[in-house]
């Protein structure tokens, strides 16, 4: 059986979407002819667990652990935020506005720790994985990120031993990322970026991504060999016996909903549907699971339909399955932003495997509007056209769970034979 070695930040007990890609890969690959050997940190504090997810681990996993040390002690006591809520996305990307010291030391966070904050687990993290290849004859690493920190510990090591074959994988683009020009960097600090960018995707003999732009935009920074491989969803999440769906219509968000993810015309629609519709105003709840942004219940409250919000905390992942099916309306919403169009949300396959109808407020030409066109029951409506998203609901009749033979092409097992043909072909 070939072995690979994988390189990972995110790893059971973590929570939240960075886990899920690569801990279903690892699930399937052993049924597939892959053993996996996973390289992760100890030691980490991550800002949402869910021990649940171990139980999708293999036990013929091989887990490598390499203690890592994170700044985010100094952090702390220099801002007074808590390390946990200091990692979280949402908290990087407007951290540069919270006052004098979090400016400072969000600077410093920016402009010194590169790629991120584990950068100093790069040179140990190196050592242990040419040790542990040559000691088990393994000749294929991938690394995944973000953080990219995972990737520049697959460059040392393949510096280190010339003959490995390295496969990057990347969920989320590296300096065309949404937030990216909020980082307040230097002139330095923005070169090292892209250098280091492009010192990776030259340097490694493939590339994965999961979406169409993502994998041109890598092309022409000089990435030889990209391949597409989306996220998806695992059959196995969901809950064996029916689901019923909740009273009235009930629009279901699932995940981070940050400052620039705020779906401010679906509150102005609501608040139209409050004086010209009450009974379907009334009918109609939006339910938010997860970290929701103080802005984003701001915005529903300055509109005044506050009332018809729901918000729950991070749930387990096997619990949020229940919620997709009680749910008549799966929201995604994409940032706004201007790579909105290259933005695929993970979340979105698991809303497809649900059969619930969807409604995607972003651009109508983007690529996960494309993923969407053949799906039964999505639908895609701009940011800007209220119209439509008040026709939308005006005229919504749930028709239940709709079966959709088309999304098996997302599943997690058919995604890792795809992630397998990629890896016999690196040789």
């Amino acid at each position: 059986m070939k072995k690979v070695l994988i390189v990972l930040y995110y790893w059971p007990p973590s929570g939240g979407s960075g886990v899920q890609r690569w801990l279903k890969f690892v699930k399937y690959l052993p049924s597939l002819g892959i053993e996996p050997h996973v390289l992760v940190p100890s030691g980490v504090m991550y800002s949402q667990m869910d021990e649940s997810l171990y139980q999708d681990i293999p036990e013929s996993v091989r887990i490598l652990e390499v203690p890592i040390w994170e700044p985010y002690d100094w952090y702390q006591r220099v801002t007074g935020v808590e390390k946990k809520q200091a990692k979280k996305e949402s908290f990087v990307q407007e951290a540069n506005t919270r006052g004098l010291k979090n400016k400072l030391a969000f600077w410093v966070r920016s402009n010194v720790f590169i790629p991120d904050a584990r950068t100093f687990w790069v040179r140990p993290a190196a050592r242990a994985l040419v040790q542990h290849a040559r000691d088990e004859g393994i000749d294929t690493i991938i690394s995944t990120g973000p953080p990219h920190s995972c990737h520049l510990v697959a460059l040392r090591a393949k510096r280190k031993l010339p003959t490995l074959k390295w496969l990057a994988d990347f969920r989320d683009p590296w300096t065309n990322i949404d937030f990216y020009n909020n980082l307040n960097l230097s002139a330095w600090a923005d070169r090292r970026h892209r250098n280091l960018e492009r010192k990776v995707l030259s340097t490694c003999d493939k590339v994965v991504c999961i979406g169409d732009t993502m994998g041109k935009e890598f092309s022409e920074m000089g990435a030889q060999s990209v391949t597409v491989i989306p996220n998806g969803f695992d059959a196995d999440d969901f809950p064996k016996q029916e689901v019923a769906q909740d009273e009235g219509v009930v629009i279901t968000h699932l995940g981070v909903m940050g400052k620039f993810r705020n779906p401010e015309a679906l509150w102005r629609v609501l608040a139209r549907l409050k004086t010209e519709a009450p009974e379907i105003y009334n009918r109609t709840r939006v339910r938010l699971v997860g970290s929701v942004h103080d802005a984003v219940l701001g915005a529903a409250k300055r509109q005044g339909i506050a009332d018809r919000l729901e918000v729950l905390p991070h749930l387990p992942h096997a619990e949020v399955y229940r919620y997709l099916k009680r749910s008549a309306i799966l929201l995604v919403v994409i940032n706004h932003a201007p790579n909105a169009k290259g933005i695929i949300t993970g979340k979105v396959f698991e809303y497809m495997a649900s059969g619930r109808p969807i409604l995607e407020l972003g651009p109508p030409d983007g690529d996960l509007a494309k993923i969407l066109e053949p799906i039964a029951g999505a639908t895609v409506i701009d940011h800007q056209d209220e119209e439509k998203l008040l026709k939308y609901l005006m005229e919504f009749e749930s028709p239940g769970t709709q079966v959709d033979n088309t999304v098996e092409r997302y599943s997690r097992f058919r995604l890792t034979q795809q992630l397998v043909e990629v890896i016999e072909q690196l040789g």
